[in-house]
């Protein structure tokens, strides 16, 4: 008798059980050819792929799934956010590549979380260790996740605010900036913000007077920090505190509106 190897033997029935039948299509192209449109730096083209197997829904979830270990870290970055869009609950899929897989691995996975509003926490602790990689474009890559924070990031604030408080430089600078993109749902930063706005670190003192402009809003404490600061020997701190004082100051006739923007911005260290 001719000995079969297990994987024909295996091919073999899956072929007799369903070859027959024609893969389901989408607008006549599979969900793997959908998949596959996420390799692409095209922003516009991957979203709109995105939306697209949003829209297909759960029968999209098992290639979706299989697609989170993709070999190419969009396709993984994209997959992962389609498929917490169809169902927040897969999130146990998303988690489990982060826990076991390597450091590419884990930025694709925060990258979703971050671009859904998911798990935010697990999220930044990824992200805050890849701004220290070796490699410079994941470092890059992490940086730029940062940004990517909204109004609807308010989850993040409690580990923003511990990033901020820190000692290391670049994820207390990162967390400020990422504060600043939140705007007003990170009010509760503000201690950490004007304890900031004290560093000896003038990048951080920067863009603590940023963040405080954007979130400080009917905030005593964070006007009357920025006022103390106005005369920051930093021009560039200078500079962010008046714009904030601007965004900030109260309508109130009596007191004298700060300084002429222009006229900081001119004037050196």
């Amino acid at each position: 008798m001719k000995f079969v190897p297990r994987y024909l033997l295996a091919f073999a029935i899956m072929a007799a059980l369903g070859g027959c039948q024609s893969e389901t299509t989408y607008e006549g192209r599979t969900l793997a050819q959908w998949v596959r449109d996420l390799d692409t730096r095209e922003i516009g083209k991957r979203e709109s792929t995105i939306e697209k197997l949003v829209s297909i829904g759960d029968e999209a979830k098992p290639a979706l799934i299989a697609a989170l270990v993709d070999h190419d870290e969009e396709v993984r970055a994209g997959a992962a956010t389609a498929l917490l869009r169809i169902d927040p609950s897969a999130k146990t899929e998303v988690l489990r590549v982060m826990e076991t897989r390597g450091t590419e691995y884990r930025l694709s996975m925060a990258i979703a979380l971050v671009r859904t509003n998911i798990e935010l926490p697990a999220a930044i602790e990824v992200l805050k260790k890849t701004l220290h990689d070796r490699d410079p474009r994941l470092n890059h890559h992490a940086l730029k996740m940062f940004s990517e924070f909204s109004l609807d990031s308010a989850a993040a604030v409690p580990a923003l605010i511990e990033m901020l408080r820190g000692e290391d430089a670049l994820e207390r600078r990162t967390a400020a900036l990422a504060l600043v993109r939140i705007g007003k749902p990170a009010a509760e930063a503000v201690p950490a913000l004007v304890q900031a706005l004290s560093s000896d670190d003038a990048a951080l003192r920067e863009g603590a007077a940023q963040a405080l402009g954007a979130i400080g809003e009917g905030d005593e404490s964070a006007i009357a920090a920025l006022e103390a600061a106005k005369d920051d020997k930093d021009s560039n701190v200078r500079f962010r505190v008046l714009q904030a004082l601007r965004i900030l100051w109260p309508t109130d006739p009596a007191r004298p509106p700060p300084g002429v923007l222009h006229r900081v911005s001119s004037s050196g260290p």
